[in-house]
């Protein structure tokens, strides 16, 4: 019965006696699940094709370099955590796997294959933390955005607001001036005139009133685009 919990796990070693040492004894565990590459370039085509919670890599391979492979890994998007093993290990060696990202690394004679498992574990283990880590940030950073976007849409709502009021109530005060100089006129008029202006009063009246619904309207769109645009920022 396969274990859908199992670390699937890449090794790649041109090493015979090494990769296949390693990949029997970690598939006698139902911990993992293992497969394995003579080559970068096999590595490579299988990577494409399937996802791998760990790599066990070798340093250096014919062809294709550990480190080239983990570049090529890198340059596709493939975050799987890489353990580098080498025959000869120096420091420099070391300083260059750890610049290219490796979670661990070492000498192959240093490998004991019985503790082995729990390194892979370990650095499993390490990975998921920090991918938790990353998404929690991540999250944190969009809560922050969507504060500001509020922020900004609260401001720019009340702006408008206050606009729409100040053009209201300008409009309100333009009325009653109206009414005031379409009664002094009424008065100063023959009769025979106060038909046709009071007319005429009508039809500026009728004109502040379409141009303050109209002035509502465009406040109104502007507030309904802005609302629609903040939403489909917090869904991206």
């Amino acid at each position: 019965m396969i274990n859908l919990q199992a670390i699937r796990v890449l090794v790649v070693d041109d090493e015979d006696a090494f990769r296949l040492g390693l990949e029997i004894s970690l598939n006698m565990s139902e911990e993992f699940a293992v497969k394995s590459c003579e080559s970068a370039q096999s590595a490579i085509d299988l990577l494409k094709e399937q996802a791998f919670d760990v790599a066990i890599i070798d340093y250096q391979m014919p062809e294709i370099s550990g480190l080239e492979l983990l570049d090529w890994m890198r340059n596709e998007k493939i975050d799987t955590p890489v353990i580098m093993v080498t025959s000869h290990g120096s420091e420099s060696l070391l300083t260059d796997a750890i610049k290219h990202g490796v979670y661990d690394y070492f000498r192959k004679d240093e490998v004991n294959l019985k503790k082995f498992s729990s390194i892979i574990k370990k650095v499993h283990n390490q990975h998921i933390h920090q991918i938790g880590k990353k998404l929690r940030e991540e999250a944190e950073l969009l809560i922050k955005v969507q504060t500001k976007e509020q922020e900004a849409f609260n401001a720019f709502q009340n702006t408008v607001n206050e606009i729409g009021q100040f053009i209201e109530s300008s409009l309100t005060v333009h009325l009653m001036n109206l009414r005031r100089t379409e009664h002094a006129l009424r008065e100063m008029v023959d009769e025979q005139w106060r038909e046709e202006c009071t007319s005429l009063f009508n039809e500026l009246r009728d004109e502040i009133e379409t141009l303050n619904k109209g002035m509502k309207a465009m406040l109104d769109i502007t507030i309904l685009l802005t609302v629609k645009k903040v939403k489909e920022e917090s869904e991206k």
